[in-house]
């Protein structure tokens, strides 16, 4: 028998990976031995069931003899909801993406959350060392771990206690379990030489559902052992001189935002099936707090263009990618250039692209706000979006900057400055400061 886990990222075809309980169980036994997962203890599932990593916060736990305590949608969203939870249920172990874990310590009134935990468990995207600089984890008495694994070898395959020494690289391969740097000449890279990252042992998939071809290409035969298949992660990466290993980033044209795996190319395809659209490159960039997020740069079809009379305005291709493609693949920042500057071998020269921060195009009459409430909306905003100019009250958030993991900082700076309750739907439905205030 075989779970089938879904990978993220995908668009209108998801890939099913096929899991088997051995997978399960070898992930169960790598984690016990690095992290005291033991008889007594609880943890708090803080993710959604179509994550991956959902099977460590549940699964994992309740094969240890713990207790499983399961958020719900809208207090998964909440800080100081999080935090209650904790703290009501002393909560021993937690598991957070380094996004979710930023906006936990973002609100200095939350701090307190860490007191409660034994273990934190990062994993889902890089973990930035500044991150494990903040005074609330350094203070803390919590044993932290950086994990790292794709959904093709069961959730985790790399772990490294990281409040020791200070550095967030993903450490070594959980039991029963290998890893290899390999070379495009697929030879097997020396210490702090990059190369593309394989895994290989029992945490390894049976392969994708359905998909015999997309099998035969990601999991591959091992030339170091014997009968081995090793997963190509796409990702690059290097040994470190302890035995560690290091990660760089994508070797392909996929990147990790908030924990999900995201192809570029994916958005591109979609955004050029939209009417008027000649070309689209969509790049991944960092803002001022260190959050990653999408932005598309588009080149109108001319021709169509001069046929309709104006170019396809920006609201209707984030319309239309809303019905293609989930929210976290949704360009953060749409930009129309008259033509994507190239490098002198012809390829797209992504560093050449205006940053989206300075574009302020398409963004229709300004209109002021009128009262104390809108006033407000429009300080938040400007804060929680990182931008300086005025923000008018009839701009949709999402085609300034706004997404997810943005609309749970807005509601806890809403809920603090107005001493209302406001759920996130809200802001999905309003958009505007306007309808929101």
């Amino acid at each position: 028998l075989a779970y089938v886990i879904y990978t993220s990222g995908s668009t209108g075809k998801p890939k099913g990976v096929m899991i088997e309980h051995r997978n399960v169980i070898n992930l169960t036994k790598g984690m016990q031995e690095e992290i005291d997962f033991s008889e007594g203890k609880k943890m708090l599932a803080l993710t959604t069931m179509s994550f991956d990593i959902f099977v460590l916060e549940t699964i994992v736990p309740l094969l240890s003899g713990m207790t499983v305590i399961i958020a719900d949608e809208k207090q998964q969203k909440n800080p100081k909801e999080i935090k209650r939870i904790i703290m009501e249920h002393e909560i021993d172990m937690l598991q957070v993406t380094p996004s979710r874990l930023r906006i936990l310590l973002e609100d200095k009134s939350n701090a307190s959350f860490m007191d409660t935990l034994k273990e934190l468990i990062v994993g889902g995207e890089k973990f930035p060392e500044e991150v494990l600089e903040e005074r609330q984890l350094k203070d803390s008495s919590a044993k932290i771990y950086n994990v790292y694994g794709p959904t093709e070898t069961t959730v985790w395959s790399t772990l490294k206690r990281v409040d020791e020494d200070g550095v967030t690289n993903i450490g070594k391969p959980i039991a029963n379990t290998r890893a290899y740097i390999v070379g495009k000449s697929g030879q097997e890279q020396g210490i702090g030489i990059p190369g593309e990252l394989y895994i290989a042992g029992d945490g390894l998939a049976r392969g994708y559902l359905n998909s015999e071809e997309l099998t035969k290409e990601r999991f591959v035969e091992s030339s170091y052992r014997d009968k081995e298949m090793m997963y190509k992660t796409g990702d690059l990466a290097k040994w470190k001189e302890n035995g560690e290993l290091e990660y760089l980033e994508r070797v392909d044209n996929q990147v990790k935002i908030r924990g999900y795996r995201i192809d570029l190319g994916e958005i591109e395809k979609e955004i050029k099936k939209c009417e008027g659209i000649k070309e689209s490159v969509v790049v991944d960039f960092e803002d001022t707090s260190k959050y990653k997020y999408l932005s598309a740069y588009i080149v109108a079809d001319e021709e169509k263009h001069e046929e309709k009379g104006e170019k396809t305005s920006i609201s209707k291709i984030r319309e239309h990618l809303g019905k293609k493609l989930p929210e976290y693949m949704i360009p953060s920042y749409m930009i129309y250039v008259d033509e994507l500057p190239l490098t002198p071998n012809g390829k797209i020269d992504r560093k050449q692209l205006p940053k989206p921060e300075e574009n302020t195009k398409d963004r229709g009459e300004y209109v002021a706000p009128v009262d104390e409430i809108e006033k407000g909306m429009v300080e938040i905003w400007k804060e929680v979006l990182g931008i300086d100019r005025n923000i008018g009250t009839q701009e949709s958030f999402f085609e300034i900057g706004g997404n997810s993991i943005k609309i749970m900082q807005m509601v806890a700076k809403i809920e603090e400055r107005f001493q209302v309750e406001i759920e996130f739907r809200t802001i999905f439905e309003g958009k505007t400061i306007k309808k929101i205030s």
